[in-house]
């Protein structure tokens, strides 16, 4: 055997097992993929603080939204009364500018100027 042969011969069986071990796969064990199933719970929604968090119905949506416009365009100089808010007691203020005031002026103008949803009992007349 010449040297040339003998090369030939060694390429060829080293060929031999590569093709051998590519169409076996390898040492590949014969395993199947098992993907995990996430299942959402449908727990409520709390807030950092530990409260869970609810809507308001539309009714009390509406008295809200009032009492804040107008908790921040106060103060409101009005012909007969002043309207402020106490940020402190978180009440409405109302300072007659007369002596004959009634407190249905305030319910009127609350009426008439689209706040009416906020209840009367959230306004304080002070003197």
């Amino acid at each position: 055997m010449t040297k040339n042969q003998l090369i030939i011969g060694i390429v060829g069986l080293t060929l031999l097992v590569v093709l051998i071990i590519l169409l076996t796969g390898g040492n590949k064990k014969n395993t199947t993929e098992i993907t995990p199933t996430i299942t959402p719970t449908s727990a409520p929604y709390k807030s950092d603080t530990g409260a869970v968090l609810i809507t308001p119905n539309p009714s009390e949506q509406i008295t809200q939204t009032q009492t804040s416009i107008l908790r921040n365009k106060a103060p409101i100089d009005t012909d007969t009364f002043i309207l402020d808010f106490d940020w402190k007691n978180i009440y409405f203020t109302v300072k007659p500018k007369n002596a004959n005031f009634q407190m249905f002026e305030v319910t009127k103008w609350l009426d008439t100027n689209g706040y009416g949803a906020i209840p009367i009992n959230n306004f304080k007349v002070i003197k």
